[in-house]
């Protein structure tokens, strides 16, 4: 059994839970409010330009949390040294992202048949650096298994949100769908850059003692390591960002009104998904405390150990999944009506439900990979598994099966998401068993 007593790893993963779960509530609370706030149409509307939005942030972070981790857990540099050739590569992907984000916003608006969403992703570059930033802090102090600060920041960030939703929002609300997208655009820049000036006070003070150093080799172990992270993420979020587009498209060649599939693409994912999303946060943190910690094991072939780890956190995540998929299905016509105020959904929520077991339990199994320097074999599951979402989705619409289609295709994602990772991490684990 893994000590409880004196166990860094054990109080890591509480620390993390506790402040996971109160983001998430926190979280919750702030999509609850700005909902009602802004009403459906504006929600219908972020939905469809948040999957953009996501690829934007998910480029902007670059896998630093992951990269800057796994380095600073091992020990082989020193701190001021890492994060000035973190800092280098953050400002070089930054230019190119903010230019990028720029150059392409209108033909991205024009493939989500709304031109004047270009504001609201011009809008985003205002984040791009500050998230790369607070990315490699983060990064760092995980690294250091030092969870509670940036836990503690990750609190406050959704409090300030809160804040701002609550008293300012109502104030600068207009008629205009757009420009009250774009207020929380805004807000979300306001959090991360008081993250930014937070970590900063917090490391300079702790850990920094002089200026660091350009380092050939830190810069390219710490930019292949992000690079494929984000390739995957990179990835994911082009799916992510082709979903909504193929979702309108294909729909309407089949003579679906875009009001309709808007509102349904909407109830799917900020409702159904939302609220089923909420135990992520168990197995989210779990990885989270365990990425350094068993990548120390593998370094040091502590794989005994290792695997007595990865076994009794997967059953934990499992139990606490299957209690929270049961309660929520009980439930979920409360839930609803007390997150968002309306009972839509119900069907979407009993066929998607039992299958979010797997998505709670992947975050471990992503984190063992990382560990054990296969992370490129997670490249290979995203493309397979979000393919054959695409795949199936096509095929049963045209087959007639109208909106389950696209809820069958998110559970096919799911299952094979699950399949594949389980066989490789219980392949990879038997190396010294």
């Amino acid at each position: 059994m893994i000590r409880l007593k004196n166990n860094l790893l054990i109080k890591n993963i509480i620390i993390i839970l506790i402040s996971n779960l109160l983001v998430m509530l926190l979280f919750m609370i702030n999509k609850i409010t700005y909902t009602k706030i802004l009403g459906i149409n504006t929600i219908s509307v972020y939905s469809i330009v948040m999957p953009t939005l996501s690829l934007i942030y998910n480029l902007s972070s670059f896998g630093f949390i992951i990269s800057i981790s796994k380095i600073t857990a091992l020990k082989k540099y020193k701190d001021e040294d890492i994060l000035k050739n973190a800092k280098i590569i953050n400002i070089i992907i930054s230019i190119i992202l903010i230019i990028l984000v720029i150059f392409f916003s209108k033909i991205i608006a024009k493939t989500l048949h709304n031109t004047n969403y270009k504001y609201i992703i011009i809008s985003s570059s205002l984040l791009i650096p500050f998230i790369g930033i607070t990315s490699i802090f983060k990064g760092f102090m995980y690294g250091k298994e030092k969870m509670f600060f940036p836990s503690l920041l990750n609190i406050i960030e959704e409090i300030i949100k809160l804040i701002l939703i609550i008293f300012i929002l109502p104030i600068v609300i207009t008629s205009n769908d757009i420009i009250n997208i774009i207020y929380l655009v805004i807000f979300n820049f306001v959090t991360e850059v008081f993250s930014y000036f937070f970590l900063k006070h917090k490391i300079n003070n702790t850990y920094i003692i002089k200026k660091g150093k350009y380092n050939k080799n830190i810069f390219k172990e710490i930019f292949m390591t992000s690079f494929i992270t984000t390739l995957i993420r990179l990835i994911s979020a082009v799916f992510m960002f082709l979903e909504p587009i193929i979702y309108t498209n294909t729909y309407l060649k089949l003579g679906f009104s875009i009001k309709y599939l808007t509102l349904e693409y909407s109830i799917i994912n900020s409702y159904i998904i939302s609220i089923f999303s909420f135990p992520s946060f168990f197995g989210i943190s779990v990885s989270s405390a365990l990425l350094p910690n068993i990548t120390l094991d593998y370094k040091n072939k502590r794989y005994s150990i290792f695997n007595k780890k990865i076994l009794y956190l997967t059953i934990s995540t499992i139990i606490f999944g299957i209690v929270s998929i049961f309660i929520i299905l009980f439930n979920i016509n409360k839930f609803l009506l007390l997150f968002f105020n309306s009972n839509k959904g119900i069907n979407y929520a009993y066929l998607l439900g039992p299958f979010f077991i797997f998505i709670y339990i992947t975050p471990i199994f992503s984190s063992v990979m990382q560990a054990i320097n296969k992370v490129n074999k997670l490249l290979y599951v995203t493309i397979i598994s979000n393919s054959l979402k695409i795949i199936i989705f096509i095929i049963l619409c045209m087959n007639k099966f109208g909106i389950t289609a696209y809820l069958y295709a998110i559970i096919v994602e799911i299952i094979i998401t699950f399949i594949t990772l389980f066989y490789l991490v219980i392949k990879k684990s038997n190396y010294n068993n």
